[in-house]
């Protein structure tokens, strides 16, 4: 017995997935059940926590020194965009077990064609088993933006529900378990096609990461187990998305200033005090907080109006419930932006204004253990300030996008605080300043 490749039902997928672009829910339900009817029509002969307060009180000052002032540079950095490396993350043969085989190269470029630019398909058989695998990564091109990826996300659920309608009753369409923690957006359907001697399930799935869609079918024997679950699978893609977004960002522009710490001279805050220490470390710069409910600082010494702030940063001692990040637009230490998350998976972006500490835009520290790396590992902040919004990615996903006026301009810098318990000890790196 040996399955066809799915790539009409992939195509209808996408085609449901991107129709907030395109014709109307009723002109794509209508097309999808022609679809659907001719797919199935072709393939019946063949086989087979409570959140915290946000009350640390940021009194603690890094307090300038005599070090020499950096003098920013413009270097122009080449411009990145994801898409082209998409085929990185795609399964390959060594993902899968003894028996199941590439589909054919020329087929799968075929099925990218019909998608956005950039796109990456992958598929796999096994014949004797009649199992089979295929997937899409493509880039989410109305997804720059908090509210656009929110958009996107309410047509999710929709493009199930239209797949339902063009799978058919009959085919026993139900909602697919087991995807709450893959992507920030996901939907998924699980259905048999009866027809025929050899009736198949089709498990599918569609998540979204930050500007990364990936659509995933894997299709089996109904009441067999297949050989590599497709939660396990969605899993693996997102966790290979993850890190692609961390190490590729869709704008580097020109770079103003950036310090990886080798240099303890480069004009970096260094105090050491009964309250914690702000130092160079390890081609580092650490941030360590001796008191609770506190903040400590550093800045470079430095003025810009909009700027993208990017820095890696992990928690090398000290308790989960912390914050730590990137400051703009710092005035004084009474008037300043900063964007923080914490090894627990809470995140916000707060305004110091007169002294007196609020969040922006949000009512309290909002959670996220998906985007975040949480514990001691290492994540990739990025604070963007232009004009009066301020966005907050980590890891490549957009966590927050707000706006606030009150400050137009000022230093950059890096921040660590405590709650209840002192002793947050962060160490930075790889610090850049660039122009939107």
């Amino acid at each position: 017995m040996k399955t066809s490749i799915p790539f009409t039902l992939v195509t209808l997928l996408i085609c449901v997935i991107l129709s907030g672009c395109g014709p109307s829910q009723a002109e794509l339900d209508a097309t999808s059940t022609q679809i659907a009817a001719n797919i199935f029509a072709t393939q019946t002969a063949q086989a087979p926590t409570a959140t915290p307060t946000f009350t640390p009180s940021p009194t603690a000052t890094a307090t300038s020194t005599s070090t020499p002032t950096p003098t920013p540079t413009n270097t122009p950095t080449p411009t990145l965009t994801p898409t082209p490396g998409l085929s990185s993350v795609a399964l390959t043969q060594d993902d899968f077990p003894v028996g199941f085989e590439a589909m054919p190269a020329e087929e799968l470029r075929n099925l990218e064609q019909n998608y956005p630019e950039g796109a990456s398909a992958f598929g796999f058989a096994e014949n004797m088993d009649s199992q089979s695998v295929i997937g899409i990564l493509f880039p989410c091109s109305p997804c720059s933006t908090q509210a656009e990826q929110t958009v996107f996300d309410k047509m999710l659920p929709l493009s199930i529900q239209s797949m339902e309608i063009a799978l058919g009753a009959d085919k026993n369409p139900m909602n697919l378990p087991g995807l709450d923690d893959i992507g920030e957006a996901r939907a998924g359907i699980t259905s048999v096609d009866k027809e025929g001697a050899h009736p198949m399930r089709w498990d599918i799935a569609v998540f979204r990461r930050s500007e990364v869609v990936m659509v995933l079918i894997v299709a089996y024997p109904d009441g067999d187990k297949p050989f590599l679950p497709i939660v396990k699978l969605a899993r693996l893609l997102d966790e290979r998305i993850k890190k692609f977004l961390a190490d590729n960002w869709t704008d580097n522009p020109k770079v103003l200033f950036q310090d990886d710490f080798s240099d303890t001279s480069s004009g970096w805050d260094r105090i050491n005090e009964t309250e914690g220490v702000n130092d160079y470390v390890d081609d580092g710069y650490r941030i360590f907080v001796n008191k609770q409910d506190w903040y400590k600082w550093g800045n470079p010494g430095l003025n810009f109006t909009d700027v993208i702030i990017d820095v890696d940063a992990k928690k090398i001692a000290g308790p989960e419930e912390n914050d730590y990040g990137v400051i703009c637009r710092y005035k004084d230490e009474d008037n300043f932006y900063f964007f923080t998350i914490g090894s627990d998976g809470y995140y916000g972006v707060s305004r110091m204004s007169n002294g007196e500490e609020s969040l922006v835009g949000m009512d309290q520290l909002e959670f996220n253990d998906t985007a975040i790396n949480l514990g001691d590992a290492s994540n990739h902040i990025r604070a963007k300030c232009v004009g009066d919004k301020l966005t907050l990615t980590v890891n490549g996903t957009v966590l927050a996008d707000v706006k606030d006026a009150n400050i137009a301009s000022g230093d950059v810098g890096l921040i660590a605080g405590t709650y209840d318990e002192p002793g947050a000890d962060i160490l930075f790196d790889n610090f850049t300043v660039a122009q939107p």
